[in-house]
């Protein structure tokens, strides 16, 4: 995995071979937006 910042997302590895992505909006209930798209 890179190491790129992400602004509305949080990236976990919680063991080897899985990654957990979490929607980090929580101001507007983590509606996705063209920056979230991106990322």
């Amino acid at each position: 995995m890179s190491d790129a910042r992400y602004e509305t997302l949080k990236l976990e590895t919680p063991m080897a071979g899985v990654l957990v992505v979490t929607l980090s909006r929580p101001e507007v209930r983590n509606a996705i937006n063209t920056r979230m798209g991106e990322e």
